[in-house]
């Protein structure tokens, strides 16, 4: 079922439907100005197969407006043999993620230098509240819950960013942090977190 959408910003997606998100994100980027999506409660939405192919596969469209995602409890899992990253948003995109699991990324592309399991943050700006980023994974650019580069802001709040995992020469278990973007951590809980290289936790190449 398509998203009911009852006002021009505010789209509401029903309990555990995937195309629904798949739409609501579709629409809120092809509008003009700022838009709300709101998730149904402790719903879960499976990813089973990409979506696209903008930096390495992803199982969302990639954000490149401004959107609200409230995920009232609710989680977006991969759930697919292929493998693929959750969220990517770009140099246009504005995202904000409130109370919404991000579980099972899996980013395996070498054929580029980015990352993120869960998500990548490439010029974007990204805020993250009272969340949870978990059980993500890539192999070859870092980041195994978020991956962040070029100019881009980010603000993680009250989030817990645990048990991601980067393999081979990575970096950044929880999280890679490139670039001139300001990133913010604030009360935020980042544990058991896995890299090959260095920064089990965080790597950051140009400080936070």
């Amino acid at each position: 079922m398509k998203p009911s959408k009852i006002f021009a910003e505010v789209i509401y997606v029903d309990q555990n439907d995937t195309q629904g998100l798949i739409d609501a994100i579709n629409i809120a980027n092809s509008n003009e100005g700022a838009d709300v999506i709101n998730l149904f409660q402790n719903s879960t939405y499976l990813l089973i197969e990409k979506n696209n192919d903008l930096y390495s596969k992803n199982g969302l469209p990639v954000i490149n407006s401004e959107i609200t995602l409230n995920g009232n409890n609710a989680t977006i899992i991969r759930n697919s043999s292929e493998n693929f990253r959750i969220i990517t948003l770009t140099t246009i995109g504005k995202l904000t993620i409130n109370n919404l699991i991000i579980k099972g990324g899996y980013d395996d592309d070498r054929t580029d230098n980015f990352g993120g399991g869960g998500i990548l943050n490439f010029g974007g700006n990204l805020i993250v509240n009272d969340s949870v980023i978990e059980n993500n994974q890539t192999e070859w650019g870092g980041g195994g819950g978020i991956w962040i580069g070029e100019n881009s802001p980010t603000k993680i709040t009250n989030t817990e960013i645990n048990n991601n995992t980067v393999g081979r020469d990575g970096s950044g278990g929880g999280i890679l942090k490139r670039g001139t973007g300001i990133t913010e951590i604030i009360n935020s809980e980042i544990i058991e977190n896995v890299a090959q290289n260095v920064g089990g936790a965080i790597y950051s190449g140009n400080g936070l």
